[in-house]
């Protein structure tokens, strides 16, 4: 019986040992399930955290783009403000329509103020650079838009002369018309030769311009006007007045010519027919009246003098052969040219501190300025 009691408890020993172990493996198990479950459970919520970071990636994406978008929306406000005031875009009359050729300053190394050519178009409302100066001796100046528009006479100045190019309205493709040397031999100063001031015939096929070429046969310095044909080349003396006879410009009709002379003592405006022959005086007194622009009508020829105290603008017409004052500033206003429909003129002024360029209605006289800009804007040529 003892021998049985004592297997019977080693037995119960034995279970309970076994239960004890059974016990262990499950929980054993159990907390590696429980493990497992964690790391299932660590994985899903490590797998929702990288799906979801491309949506927070995204977010700030598209927040981005709406700042950028509202960044640049005031920008078309401002070109539209700086170029609203053309929006009275002026009939067509032949060519080109619509755009002004100006010069605009600059400052090389430093010191030394130059000239660039600029072309402002009334209808994109942009302008555009047609050419660099690179050299303190060199300015690109005074240029005029060929009747058809599609090219522009300017003239190129060096410290020992001036030459005149005729370039593309682009300002890409260049070719130079002045056949004479840039200076006699010498460096003096009354040896000097140049050619400038140069304005198209309505055909296009050639060009008025003044000149001291004849420095070559006389001892002169004054300048004289001369025509030039484009196909042949020919050079021909419009004017021997023993004095300055510059700025020519041709009427509209092609048949006669403007322009101003000191030759009786004062600068005056003049007409003569084409071939330089009987040449008129039109305006008149000690003042002085110089750059004349004829009219695209044929009517008028508009001008600058100095005969009230101030240099302003007149208008002078062809058929009543009166002149009548078209602006009153304190400034300058100088150095003007019509637009296409002759309804309009452009011009350069001082009035707000620096040269500008404005438009003015000769019949209203609404006045608009068109350059905003610390340089110099002046010889503004509308393309007709």
């Amino acid at each position: 019986m003892l021998l049985a009691c004592q297997e019977t408890n080693e037995n119960v020993g034995r279970g309970r040992e076994d239960w004890q172990l059974v016990e262990m493996i499950i929980w054993r198990k159990r907390r590696e399930m429980i493990k497992k479950s964690a790391m299932v459970v660590l994985a899903v919520i490590l797998m929702a955290g990288c799906a979801a970071a491309p949506t927070a990636t995204m977010t700030p994406t598209k927040v981005n783009t709406a700042t950028a978008t509202q960044t640049n929306t005031p920008q078309p406000t401002a070109t539209a403000t700086a170029t609203a005031t053309p929006t009275l875009t002026p009939t067509p009359i032949g060519g080109s329509t619509g755009k002004i050729a100006f010069n605009r300053s600059k400052i090389l190394e430093g010191a030394y103020k130059v000239y660039d050519i600029y072309l402002y178009d009334f209808t994109s409302q942009t302008e555009m650079q047609l050419t660099d100066s690179k050299s303190p001796d060199d300015s690109y100046y005074r240029p005029r838009i060929s009747p058809d528009g599609t090219k522009i006479v300017y003239e190129l100045n060096h410290t020992r002369g001036s030459q005149l190019f005729v370039m593309d309205i682009n300002g890409e493709t260049t070719q130079k018309i002045s056949p004479v040397p840039l200076y006699k031999g010498t460096a003096n100063i009354e040896n000097l030769l140049s050619d400038r001031m140069a304005a198209w015939a309505p055909d296009g096929k050639s060009i008025v311009f003044t000149s001291n070429r004849h420095l070559l046969s006389e001892y002169s310095i004054d300048y004289e006007i001369y025509r030039i044909d484009l196909e042949t080349y020919e050079v021909t003396r419009l004017t021997n007045g023993y004095r300055n006879s510059m700025y020519p410009c041709y009427s509209p009709d092609g048949e006669q010519i403007t322009f101003m002379s000191d030759r009786d003592g004062n600068w005056n405006i003049y007409i003569m027919d084409k071939d330089g022959k009987n040449a008129k005086k039109v305006t008149s007194g000690t003042s002085s009246n110089r750059f004349p622009r004829w009219s695209n009508d044929g009517e008028n020829i508009i001008y600058h003098s100095d005969r009230d105290g101030n240099i302003e603008l007149y208008l002078y017409n062809i058929a009543e052969k009166t002149s009548t004052r078209l602006t009153s500033n304190p400034a300058s206003d100088a150095s003007a040219s019509f637009s296409p429909d002759s309804e309009w003129v452009v011009f350069q002024s001082d009035r707000a501190g620096n040269d500008d360029l404005y438009i003015m209605n000769v019949v209203t006289n609404e006045t608009i300025k068109i350059t905003v800009n610390e340089s110099e804007e002046l010889l503004g040529d509308w393309a007709r």
